[in-house]
């Protein structure tokens, strides 16, 4: 773990940072300042993909629907026939047969990240890979801030999470532990839409 670590650490250190990134404002177009980086629009381009099926099918005067990105993406508009949103469940990204919790979605958006892939996602202050968390969710009106946020709650502070959640219509679900069978203390919850599901434990 140290070899590989320090691997990432070094490496990462040189290639990360906003100043590496130039935006020209007048021409609309964005350039990099050093040779061998890459921008990787993974942390949202999925949810923005996906905001932008929807402002389609609104603009089609489609109103009710529910679309996903390979299921770590769904964004709801309007409700399923006689519920008040959409039925949609959470479940252990370390088990898929254990449900979470049953949320109801209506004009939102919910998106996960985590490690069950591996360590890809990176902390660019250390260069080091996420520790203490394994997944996270996070709930927000667009797609595009769902799925940011949910990589973001992978290395944000547990008090700042709550202070963003308690301020916004925005909500948490950070998994500490990988597990088998999950517990609702494995969790952190925060915000209203994840605090008033229906848990299943």
């Amino acid at each position: 773990d140290f070899e590989l670590n320090d691997k990432i650490d070094n490496s990462t250190s040189k290639v990360t940072g906003i100043e590496k990134i130039h935006l020209d404002e007048s021409s609309r177009s964005v350039s990099l300042n050093e040779t061998g980086i890459k921008i990787d629009l993974g942390g949202f381009g999925k949810g923005y993909a996906l905001d932008r099926v929807s402002k389609i099918l609104l603009d089609w005067d489609i109103k009710n629907f529910l679309i996903h990105g390979g299921g770590s993406s769904v964004l709801a508009s309007g409700c399923l026939d006689s519920f008040s949103g959409w039925p949609v469940t959470l479940s252990n990204p370390f088990n898929h047969n254990q449900t979470l919790l049953k949320v109801m979605l209506e004009d939102y958006s919910i998106s996960a990240s985590g490690l069950r892939k591996g360590l890809h996602i990176l902390n660019p202050q250390t260069g080091k890979p996420v520790s203490g968390r394994n997944a996270a969710c996070a709930g927000a009106e667009s797609a595009s801030l769902s799925d940011a946020l949910s990589t973001a709650f992978m290395l944000m502070e547990n008090d700042d999470i709550d202070e963003l959640c308690r301020t916004k219509d925005i909500s948490a679900l950070i998994i500490k532990n990988e597990r088998e069978v999950l517990k609702k203390s494995d969790m952190l919850i925060y915000g209203n839409l994840i605090n008033s599901s229906e848990f299943y434990f």
